[in-house]
């Protein structure tokens, strides 16, 4: 009887990009600078949800799209790197820039927004995609990355806490090889010490050296 072969069915996914001609704020506008970008985005201000936009744009920085990547809750919100560059490679776009929102009121970035601009840097350097600012919109304000902190600076820190991680984990396994080959040593000096005791006792070295685990001749030259 002839078994039947298992279909293998396999998902084709086909992306179209087209442009459209928009009249709107947002046609044509270089974000050279992040004041522009926070009075184009300023709406956010009103949001009571945290969001994570990523703006793609060409060589003379105008906008190719923006799409919102992440919504998050009220002080916090979740998203992987990989989120904020899925539309700038599929449109071959020259770079991102990124906005989000505090709700809070405060612009000023948290531990995890630092770690997160990190971690984009890393992967857009990885992926030839240039990462030239990271925008925080609230009601006191904006805050800018590039302008506060250089993002070659941003990328060189995150660099030094992978090298510093490495050698953490390094030593760690140093200290571990370590103490395994002190105990080895340890246990084969116990065993040279019994060994002794059992030869001066008169006990025959084949019995001596079913005891400790030492050759015949190791132990004919104690």
């Amino acid at each position: 009887m002839e078994c039947q072969k298992e279909r293998l069915y396999l998902r084709e996914i086909k992306v179209h990009v087209r442009k459209k001609r928009l009249k709107s704020k947002f046609a044509n506008v270089q974000l050279v600078d992040p004041k522009i970008v926070y009075d184009l985005f300023s709406y956010l201000q009103d949001e009571t949800k945290e969001q994570l936009i990523a703006i793609s744009v060409d060589q003379q920085f105008k906008i190719l799209c923006f799409e919102v990547v992440a919504i998050g809750c009220v002080d916090i919100l979740i998203s992987h790197p990989f989120e904020a560059i899925r539309a700038a490679i599929s449109l071959n776009a020259y770079g991102i820039i990124l906005v989000h929102n505090h709700p809070s009121g405060n612009p000023n970035p948290s531990r995890e927004d630092i770690a997160f601009t990190k971690e984009l840097l890393l992967l857009t350097r990885t992926g030839g995609i240039n990462f030239y600012d990271h925008v925080i919109i609230a009601h006191e304000g904006y805050y800018s990355f590039a302008s506060h902190m250089p993002m070659d600076h941003l990328y060189d820190e995150r660099r030094k806490e992978d090298q510093v991680k490495g050698i953490q984990i390094g030593t760690k396994q140093g200290r571990k090889e370590g103490i395994v080959i002190g105990e080895k040593r340890g246990e084969k000096g116990k065993a040279l010490d019994m060994a002794k005791a059992l030869k001066l006792r008169g006990v025959p070295i084949r019995i001596i050296s079913e005891t400790s685990g030492l050759t015949q001749g190791k132990i004919r030259q104690l």
